[in-house]
């Protein structure tokens, strides 16, 4: 009992402490969320991830992961400190495992060992990659703060990236990242921006290297996206750096329509993709060996998904399947437990969305027809989240691992539909009202 009172005044005071410093620290001040708000959501998040323990410890076989990696911190601490032994498993591959089981042991110094107040501290970090790609695509869709809120309101991603695993610490590598790569192309290239963009993508791939492999054509079409608008309006590039801040301007237009732009350097990487054949056979390797991890488990959610071999018949065999069970399951009704219902609803209205929002781009008169800038990072979005989505349908063969490693694509996925339709008058009156009511004026640089 004593120490079950421990760990609840623990609670509170960790609460207060991380609640004033999400508060006053400047970097979350710099959001353009008030205060109030921003306490809403770190106190949201942190009670995703309790609520999180609870449902895994009552239902998931063995308490699932989450329970595994924290009783397993106490004989990897006892590996490291008594016995003297590094990890059991000393690999490249078990990387997220071993980090998360580390952090478990920081934190354990600082919760005396309680699961929950780890969680409360895991989300605080977790914070901070949310609002580094909230303050990301607030700049990037300017006067649109719907867009840039889907950061936060996911449940699917708020969910799976506020407990202890490697979800919130992917989280925290692509905010991080994104926030980096926009100020390069929007501000110039300076070498502290080009190295954070260096360190989180190695972060990414390092944690999952399936995630790296759509994170690397997205940032590339954004890279070439952009010189490509100053190219086309003949304005000419600093010698400082390869984008021009001016060509940037959200006010100016590209001379080349969004969905041909998409295409063309789709198409252009799915080629380079093709024609190199390290390239693509080490790509093509790494998720055939990781798919056949998944198949020789078992589980009550499986889904049919033939086995993928490293060559190109395999792929497009696999193709259909992928993509139907990455960018569509579960289904509502299937997958075996209840709450899959839920995320099944959770993304049947994002592809609502989605089809609104293809059906006004595809009007003549919409404005976004001609990307500027926050169309074009709309797009690069798009493609970070439908190649990553296609590729977890071609790894995983269970709807609730689809679940759990597509959660950190869906913001990618909304927030650009949410700017697509930004005229839509509810959406622009919604929009205003969150303007209005819980956000305060971004800091001047």
């Amino acid at each position: 009992m004593q120490s079950s009172l421990l760990h609840i005044i623990l609670f509170i005071v960790y609460s207060l402490l991380l609640g004033a410093a999400v508060v006053k620290m400047r970097f979350f001040r710099d959001s353009g969320l008030r205060p109030s708000v921003l306490l809403l959501f770190f106190g949201i998040k942190v009670v995703a991830g309790c609520l999180h323990n609870i449902i895994a410890y009552k239902y998931y076989p063995g308490h699932g992961d989450i329970w595994s990696f924290f009783l397993d911190s106490f004989r990897t601490k006892q590996d490291l400190f008594v016995d003297g032994r590094f990890f059991g498993f000393a690999t490249w591959k078990f990387i997220p495992h071993n980090s998360i089981q580390l952090l478990h042991i920081l934190f354990n110094v600082f919760s005396f060992d309680n699961l929950y107040i780890n969680t409360l501290l895991f989300s605080f970090l977790v914070c901070w990659g949310s609002v580094a790609l909230f303050r990301c695509f607030r700049e990037v869709f300017p006067d649109h703060l719907l867009s840039a809120l889907a950061v936060w309101i996911i449940p699917s991603t708020l969910f799976w990236t506020s407990c202890v695993h490697a979800e919130g610490l992917l989280y925290i590598g692509l905010g991080f990242f994104f926030y980096s790569f926009h100020r390069l192309l929007s501000r110039g290239w300076k070498m502290r921006g080009v190295l954070c963009c260096l360190f989180f993508a190695a972060f990414v791939l390092l944690f999952r290297p399936a995630v790296f492999l759509a994170l690397l054509p997205a940032a590339a079409f954004l890279l070439l996206a952009a010189r490509g608008r100053y190219a086309a309006g003949k304005i000419p590039a600093p010698a400082t750096s390869p984008i021009s801040p001016v060509a940037l301007n959200p006010r100016r237009r590209s001379t080349l329509s969004g969905p041909g732009l998409f295409l063309l350097v789709a198409a252009a990487f799915l080629i380079l993709l093709l024609a190199i054949p390290g390239v693509r056979n080490s790509a093509l390797q790494a998720v055939s060996d990781r798919q056949k991890e998944f198949q020789v488990l078992e589980g009550h959610s499986r889904i049919t998904l033939p086995l993928l071999e490293p060559d190109l018949t395999s792929v497009l065999h696999v193709l259909p399947y992928a993509v139907f069970n990455g960018l569509f399951e579960p289904l509502p009704g299937v997958g075996g437990q209840k709450i899959y219902t839920l995320f099944a609803l959770e993304l049947l209205a994002i592809w609502i969305i989605g089809i609104l929002a293809l059906y006004r781009l595809l009007r003549n008169d919409h404005p976004g027809r001609r990307l500027d800038y926050p169309g074009l990072f709309g797009t690069g979005c798009l493609l970070f989240a439908l190649l990553g989505m296609i590729i977890i349908g071609a790894m995983i063969p269970f709807v609730g691992a689809i679940v759990r490693y597509r959660s950190i694509f869906l913001p990618f996925l909304l927030a650009p539909f949410l700017y697509l339709l930004r005229e839509a008058p509810l959406l622009r009156q919604l929009n205003s009202w969150l303007i209005k009511k819980v956000a305060q004026p971004l800091p001047t640089k």
